[in-house]
This record gives C-alpha cells, sequence and structure tokens, in this order.
C-alpha cells in the first residue's frame, strides 16, 4: 500500500471497517491478541494497539524470531539502550513469546506448543 497507509485505508471503505472494527475488538475487556509475525513498523497498527492496551484489559503474545525485542526499534548499535515508548506501552500487557517457527511449534517443539495452546486456554 505505501507509506501512507492510513490515507490509503479511509478511501477505501472496506478497508476503513477493518480498520474500525480492529480497534473495537482490540478495546473490550478480557481480550487476547496473539500477533505473529509483526514487525510493529506501521504506526497506525500500532497505535490501535497501544490505545487498546490504554482503555482497556488487552494481553499480547508475540511469536516472531526476535521475541519481545521486536519492539524495540532502536538502533542497535545505540549506545545506551533504554525501551522505547513502543516497548513501554505494550511489555506490561505481554503475557507470552515464543522466538521459534511455526514449522518447529507445531511440529515436534512441546514446550513451545505448550505455551501457545495455554494462550488459548485461558
Amino acid at each position: 500500500m505505501g507509506g501512507n497507509k492510513p490515507v490509503d485505508i479511509n478511501q477505501h471503505p472496506l478497508l476503513r471497517w477493518y480498520s474500525q472494527k480492529f480497534g473495537e475488538y482490540l478495546s473490550r475487556t478480557q481480550v487476547r491478541l496473539m500477533v505473529i509475525g509483526y514487525s510493529f513498523s506501521d504506526a497506525h497498527i500500532n497505535q490501535t494497539i497501544i490505545d487498546a492496551v490504554g482503555k482497556g484489559d488487552l494481553e499480547l503474545f508475540i511469536v516472531d524470531p526476535q521475541g519481545v525485542d521486536v519492539l524495540d526499534k532502536q538502533l542497535q548499535r545505540a549506545p545506551m539502550r533504554v525501551p522505547g515508548p513502543l516497548m513501554n506501552a505494550l511489555n506490561p500487557r505481554i503475557i507470552g513469546a515464543s522466538r521459534k517457527s511455526l514449522n518447529s511449534i507445531f511440529g515436534n517443539d512441546r514446550v513451545e506448543f505448550g505455551k501457545l495452546s495455554r494462550f488459548f486456554e485461558r
């Protein structure tokens, strides 16, 4: 879609509706969101998640090769590393994470499969 996704989304009724529903569902009570392979590089999606954290009791489970470090958008070579705004906003609501691939999780890694399964059993 390019670099100006919010403008593009608002020009298409279906995409605008998806965006609205995403925010509405995340803002409900007792909501859990499993994020698989999302880079947390889209400011409009990040803001929707951050807003939901502020409004409700959203809990997150992250599946990514970087684990929760995917939230850290600082330069890796920065002389002093402190948590950024995305990490600060979402970290208290993270209830689990996995650095394993889905092939591994659903293949032979019973520990990681158990972590994902518990997410859905809550």
